[in-house]
């Protein structure tokens, strides 16, 4: 039985369009999603902490959203990348460390994973 939903052929290797970054502190920060991209194109983005504390990711539809330690998704430290499907409506990333800590997130617009 296959892990893969549909053929090989339906797997795209992640293709950058924008990049962006955002010094996260422990003060909840954004950052608009870097790229522009035609309606009904899949985006992805490609998070890498590149640092060696752990930061909290949020996406949200406008510049007021944040992010808080218990967000569900978590970004590890040393180098740790995660790529995620944004949602159509979804135009900001929010990130924060706990406290006292600091990082850098790269952010990573595409196609494909």
């Amino acid at each position: 039985m296959s892990i893969f939903q549909g053929t090989m052929g339906d797997l795209r290797l992640f293709q950058p369009v924008a990049s962006a970054k955002l010094a996260v502190t422990a003060a909840s920060g954004n950052v608009a999603v870097p790229g522009t991209f035609p309606a009904g194109v899949r985006r992805n983005v490609r998070l890498v902490n590149g640092g060696d504390n752990e930061c909290f990711v949020a996406f949200g539809t406008s510049n007021g959203i944040t992010a808080t330690v218990d967000t569900t998704m978590y970004i590890g430290a040393n180098k740790s990348a995660e790529i995620f499907e944004l949602a159509a409506d979804i135009t900001h990333i929010a990130a924060i460390c706990n406290s006292g800590e600091t990082t850098d997130l790269f952010i990573t617009t595409g196609t494909g994973i």
